[in-house]
């Protein structure tokens, strides 16, 4: 995976947070480990309350480490047209396809949303983004495809890893002023992990090409025979773009965005 841009966060926000609770952000990494799964759904959101006799806070809050983008994995936008003839055809090619969200840990569904939004909070608090959970790709081009020739249009998304720590944390103190410091219950714990979402930024754009290959020998026949065209195709044959992404990619070469 090539890395296109690199952004370092600017955590001042959420340290001086971490800070109000008496966390000090260089021993995240001594915490003990939680599993996130196990954090209830009613415990993600940071809650703080104060009264005379006691003040208590919990929640998650999440820490960016950094910020890398990369192109995603390439992905077959339109339908794969196949030229058996013996002449150049012209072919417009559409289509469009919607990448979402990844995370390198295990996140089930009872916690997504929660989680993802503590995601959202720490990006928008460390990097003044907002955060996009999903983009859909899409294009039209039309092309000239050769004879004995399969082209289709693939697109790979600019998306954006993010790196950091999870704080997970449940103080509380009596407010007695006999006893100011005296704490009846104190949590702390973290999890780390990256996600991985569609982002672009600036010149960071899409990357949409017809990629153009050659029909292997003996599969014109077999495509000819599936074609939904039938055999009065005249040779020109249809076959799902992800099909020839999968069959052809190693033969493949992109002919221009």
């Amino acid at each position: 995976m090539t890395v296109l841009l690199t952004r370092n966060p600017n955590n001042a926000a959420l340290d001086a947070q971490l800070r109000s609770y008496r966390i000090e952000p260089s021993r995240i990494p001594n915490f003990e480990l939680i599993e996130p799964n196990t954090i209830p759904t009613s415990f993600w959101e940071v809650r703080s309350s104060s009264s005379s006799f006691e003040f208590r806070a919990s929640g998650v809050i999440g820490r960016p480490r950094v910020m890398r983008y990369s192109y995603g994995p390439p992905v077959a936008l339109s339908t794969a047209v196949a030229n058996a003839t013996s002449n150049p055809i012209t072919r417009t090619l559409s289509g469009s396809e919607t990448v979402g969200t990844s995370t390198s840990m295990s996140i089930s569904s009872t916690v997504q949303s929660s989680f993802f939004r503590t995601v959202e909070v720490s990006v928008t608090a460390s990097f003044s983004q907002t955060w996009t959970s999903e983009h859909t790709m899409s294009d039209t081009l039309e092309v000239i495809i050769p004879p004995g020739m399969v082209m289709w249009l693939q697109g790979q998304a600019v998306m954006r890893t993010v790196d950091a720590d999870y704080v997970v944390f449940d103080h509380g103190r009596l407010q007695n002023p006999l006893f100011p410091e005296q704490v009846w219950r104190h949590m702390e714990g973290h999890f780390r992990g990256t996600v991985t979402a569609p982002g672009r930024e600036g010149n960071l754009t899409d990357y949409i090409v017809a990629q153009e290959a050659p029909i292997p020998r003996g599969m014109a026949d077999s495509l000819r025979s599936a074609s939904p065209s039938g055999p009065e195709s005249d040779g020109v044959l249809e076959l799902p773009g992800l099909t020839a992404a999968l069959l052809l990619a190693d033969s493949a070469e992109g002919t221009g965005d």
